[in-house]
């Protein structure tokens, strides 16, 4: 259940920063979005050992990355875009702002998708250095 844990330490400051450009309805967008991939990280985590491993470790470095959240405002930033594409926020340069539902769930499920992608790919390479490493 250590998946989870990382899925929610995860979760803090792009929830906080989506509190920020979320208004409304977005918020409800927001929470189903949140349901929606913390279901996928559970059934994902669930198919193998190794995919498990590479989500938690690759998700603890990049819960540690939030210290200094550029990682987290750009993917923001590309989920409140697609959100904006989709014509489900408002664009109201310099910010996005999504307010309806489906704004908020298309901003939060496009942000996890890039994290959750991210945190995977950075846990296979760790995994990979480790199977270099013990090849020696």
């Amino acid at each position: 259940m250590t998946w989870a844990l990382v899925y929610w330490i995860n979760a803090i400051v792009p929830f906080a920063l989506g509190l920020a450009v979320t208004g409304g309805a977005g918020l409800v967008g927001m929470l189903l979005g949140l349901a929606l991939m913390f279901g996928a990280a559970g059934r994902l985590t669930a198919v193998s050992r190794e995919f498990k491993i590479a989500f938690e470790v690759g998700g603890w470095i990049v819960a540690a990355s939030q210290l200094f959240p550029v990682l987290q405002v750009l993917a923001g930033a590309i989920g409140l875009r697609a959100a904006a594409g989709w014509r489900q926020a408002a664009d109201h340069s310099p910010m996005i702002s999504a307010n309806g539902v489906l704004g908020g769930f298309i901003a939060t499920v496009g942000t996890g998708g890039i994290l959750m992608t991210f945190a995977m790919g950075i846990g296979m390479l760790v995994g990979w250095i480790r199977s270099l490493r013990d090849r020696r």
